[in-house]
This record gives C-alpha cells, sequence and structure tokens, in this order.
C-alpha cells in the first residue's frame, strides 16, 4: 500500500504536452493516458459491466449518495473513480450553494458528506467536492466559487479516512488564468499526488477552452498525473493528450450509442440513416467489438432493439479505449505529431479553427 499514488513518466512526446506514463492504484499499475467512460449509477445502460473494459470507470457520488456499499465489488471492476456531486451544483435546476455546501432537493451535501459517502462506495480515485461554476460567469463570481472550493478541499482533507483511496483537489477558476494559478498554487500546499482541471466544458469557445487548459498545464508540476475532467469527444481527447492532459471522463460514448451514433476516425456514423439499409461495410474494419463483425445494414434491421444498444455501445467503448491505446504507442514510437495530424485529415475536410489554434500552441501546423 505504501506504493500507491506512485507516478512514474515512461515517455514524453518530443513535439508536444503528451505523455505515456504509469500510477499506481490500490489494486492495479494504470497506464496513462486514458479515458474513463461513466457509469452515472453504478451501471452503464446497454452494457454489462464485464463488456465494458477500460483501466477505469467513472461514478457519480450524487446519485450514489444512498448506496451504502463497495462500488467497485458491486460493478466487479478493476479500478474506479467517483466524482464528488459537485457537478451536479450546475445540472440539477434547483441546486443552492452555501458555504457550508450544496442544498439539493432532498437535503444538504456537504464537503464531509461527499468524503464520507466516497470513503463507503470505495473506488480508488474520490474527488474533493467543489464549487463548480458556468466559466462564463463573470469574474468575481468565478473568483468566489474558486476561493470556496480551497476551503472545501481543506474540510475533504479533514474528513478523509481511507489512505489506501487518492484524493483529486480540483481546480477552479473559469477561463482566467490568475485564478487557476491561484487555485493551483493553493493546492499545491496541500501536497496532492494527483491534480484535476474543472470547470470547462461548460460551453465556453473551444479556442478559450484549448488556451485554459494550456496554460494550466503549463503551471502543472510534471511529478503527477492531470485529469481533465468532462472531455470525452474523440479529437478533444486527442487535443487534450497533447495539451499534457493524462485522464480524462465523460458520458457522450455510450450515451450518443443510444440515439445510433457509432464513433469512428472520420467522425460519427448515424446508423439510424435509411442509407444504411443496404450498407454492406461495418463501422469500422479494424475494430474487433461484437457491433463489427456485423454489417451496417444489419445493425440498420435491428436499431429498434435492446440488442442494437448493446452492440453499439460496445463499440463506442471500445473506439474510445483503442484511441487512447493507439496515441500512447504513437507518444512511444516519437509519432504522435504525425499521428494527430493524420486523424484531424480523416476527421475533417476543413479542420476547425480551434483544433489549428489548439495544435499551434504545441507546434503543430496542418497545412
Amino acid at each position: 500500500m505504501e506504493n500507491i499514488g506512485e507516478f512514474k513518466i515512461i515517455k514524453k512526446c518530443i513535439k508536444t504536452k503528451a505523455r505515456v506514463s504509469t500510477y499506481q492504484l490500490r489494486d492495479r499499475l494504470v497506464n496513462l493516458p486514458i479515458f474513463m467512460p461513466v457509469a452515472t449509477k453504478a451501471a452503464m445502460k446497454g452494457i454489462k459491466n464485464e463488456d465494458i473494459g477500460h483501466q477505469i470507470v467513472l461514478a457519480n457520488t450524487y446519485h450514489l449518495r444512498n448506496f451504502g456499499k463497495d462500488v467497485k465489488k458491486f460493478m466487479g471492476l478493476d479500478a474506479m473513480l467517483t466524482d464528488s456531486g459537485g457537478f451536479q451544483i450546475g445540472s440539477l435546476v434547483n441546486s443552492e450553494v452555501k458555504e457550508e455546501g450544496v442544498y439539493f432537493d432532498d437535503g444538504l451535501m456537504t464537503p464531509e458528506d461527499s468524503i464520507k459517502i466516497q470513503n463507503t462506495l470505495g473506488a480508488d480515485i474520490i474527488m474533493q467536492l467543489d464549487h463548480v461554476v458556468n466559466p462564463l460567469f463573470d469574474y468575481a463570481f468565478v473568483k468566489e466559487a474558486m476561493e470556496r472550493s480551497l476551503r472545501w478541499l481543506d474540510r475533504c482533507i479533514s474528513a478523509h479516512k481511507r489512505k489506501d483511496q487518492i484524493l483529486f483537489p480540483i481546480i477552479q477558476g473559469g477561463l482566467h488564468n490568475d485564478l487557476r494559478n491561484h487555485s493551483l498554487q493553493e493546492i499545491l500546499k496541500r501536497k496532492p499526488i494527483g491534480i484535476a482541471i474543472g470547470g470547462l466544458s461548460g460551453g465556453e469557445d473551444k479556442k478559450e477552452f484549448a488556451k485554459t487548459v494550456f496554460d494550466t498545464m503549463n503551471q502543472l508540476p510534471p511529478n503527477m498525473p492531470r485529469y481533465l475532467m468532462g472531455v470525452g469527444y474523440p479529437e478533444d481527447v486527442l487535443i487534450s493528450i497533447a495539451l499534457g492532459s493524462d485522464m480524462s471522463d465523460c458520458v457522450y460514448p455510450p450515451r450518443t450509442a443510444r440515439f445510433g451514433r457509432a464513433l469512428t476516425d472520420f467522425g460519427d456514423i448515424n446508423l439510424f440513416r435509411n442509407d444504411n439499409k443496404f450498407n454492406l461495410n461495418k463501422i469500422e474494419d479494424n475494430c474487433n467489438c461484437r457491433a463489427c463483425k456485423h454489417s451496417r445494414a444489419f445493425l440498420y434491421s435491428i436499431k429498434k432493439t435492446t440488442n442494437f444498444c448493446m452492440l453499439v455501445t460496445e463499440h463506442n467503448l471500445r473506439y474510445m479505449e483503442n484511441l487512447t491505446d493507439r496515441i500512447k504507442k504513437a507518444i512511444m514510437e516519437d509519432k504522435f505529431e504525425e499521428f494527430i495530424i493524420n486523424y484531424i485529415k480523416k476527421r475533417y475536410q476543413v479542420v476547425p479553427e480551434w483544433i489549428t489554434y489548439a495544435l499551434s500552441l504545441v507546434d503543430i501546423e496542418i497545412k
């Protein structure tokens, strides 16, 4: 147990901020960078737990506040992360933040409550309760939320009772570099062994998102994993890793499967479209998931069944896992710049301005 939280950089990208690393959790060694899918209520719609894959799966503390048991044992998974409930401040309409904590419809959740629940849930990585606000809110409001998040962090640290669980603080500060730097410097005084960047992916301009991530990553020490919260579109995960992220999470891959959308290098495919009725191609030729054993025409023919949802959900999860595996391989072989350029060119005929800008921050030019 003395090695929990040990972080080792295996390889740094020769051009970007990306790196391949390992991180020791209670029950397994995790190879970074990774994407973490979300099983909100300790189950993921459309797929059996044994088919989820991925090194770490995320579950939601707010929705499991009355769960009362070990979520890893319940799901039968090797490694999990639980969020703190802070995201629900923005996603649930009737929440109200006071200094003591967050008032939801069913009562108060304090930082101490969040940690106690997460200690019971037993995930490998747990998160501090933070005051999540839209990054587009005014400076004074974002500053107040950032400062409250720091005070709540101290309460979370005091309440944390399990040494086999790693507590991640969360950097806040919206799009304001000075606020994020203040948040980071205060967090570093608490000597974390992992750190998260929160408060983004909330509707801000993607160029501002990229610049904020880049600036924050540049201020972070290299000796711990960096978790960029709420990022899950394939191209966003790729760009975020290039900017320095080691971990990210999102509900997008399994959720979009339920709307008939399959992830590919060339963009999402809408399998509900009528033009798939006679399409004998697979979703992707180089994918070994069960959906890709069948043609798109077959999947179209079962689109109203539970089997369709299960197959496409499995594909989307395998796609994200394979994407991060390919990224790791490219970094190890000093081919990550080439991988990025080829991936973006396959995905877009006209490259979005924000991607061109984000890649320019790490000196990559797509012609």
